[in-house]
């Protein structure tokens, strides 16, 4: 992994936005912000508030659960670093017994052996977007977090496409542009340290408590904004 220069804050939500964008979240006022999303200036704090508010109707518990020290980095992957990235835990990676904090590459495995249903949603999109990668290289943004540049990185942002990737061969993991969000505190955060199951089922459920809430705290924020 070579680091190829510092990010901010602004621009890596700016790059986790534009992969969100199809949502269902964003359907009812999706053309308006468009340009904002997909354009935009990154020096200007209140698009770059506009764009968090926009984010945070679907992760702002996911971001807030970041350490505050977090630091951003733009970085190169290589074909070596597919081995240490981890997948985001999620509730529908259930036979994954064997691989208590399962990378890319061996989830990658299972489905290739079939250990998941091919009918499920997730299963579906994964190999949709292998099958669009297979006929052209796909360079969207990947977002990764981690303690530091040598130990393993969680896939924050990106899962599907990353094992549709590995699905093909190892090399594709190298294809995306991928920013990386470091902090020594990183091992208390439950999207990293995937050995905290309680917690991390805690924050789990709370994300599902309160995201209606939030979505509509984030809708109201943005009008203001807006109307201002």
């Amino acid at each position: 992994m070579k680091a190829i220069r510092s990010a901010s804050e602004a621009e890596v939500i700016s790059e986790f936005l534009k992969t969100e964008y199809h949502k269902n979240e964003y359907h009812v006022d999706r053309a308006k912000y468009e340009t904002l999303v997909f354009g935009g200036d990154l020096a200007d704090e209140e698009q770059n508030q506009m764009r968090g508010a926009l984010l945070f109707r679907r992760h702002h518990v996911t971001w807030s659960e970041l350490p505050q020290d977090t630091r951003w980095l733009l970085v190169q992957l290589e074909a070596a670093d597919a081995e240490k990235l981890r997948v985001f835990p999620r509730g529908y990676w259930p036979k994954t017994a064997a691989y208590p904090e399962p990378t890319v590459l061996e989830i990658a495995k299972l489905i290739r052996d079939h250990r998941f249903s091919p009918s499920a949603n997730h299963m579906s999109s994964i190999h949709a977007l292998a099958y669009r990668m297979r006929k052209s290289r796909d360079t969207s943004s990947i977002i990764l977090v981690g303690s530091d540049m040598e130990q393993p990185m969680t896939v924050l942002d990106g899962n599907h496409r990353m094992l549709a990737a590995a699905l093909i061969n190892t090399d594709g993991v190298c294809n995306f542009r991928t920013y990386v969000g470091l902090s020594p505190s990183m091992k208390s955060c439950n999207w990293y340290n995937t050995e905290n199951r309680a917690s991390l089922k805690r924050a789990w459920r709370r994300v599902k408590r309160i995201q209606p809430r939030l979505t509509a705290a984030m809708k109201n924020f943005a009008f203001s904004i807006v109307s201002d």
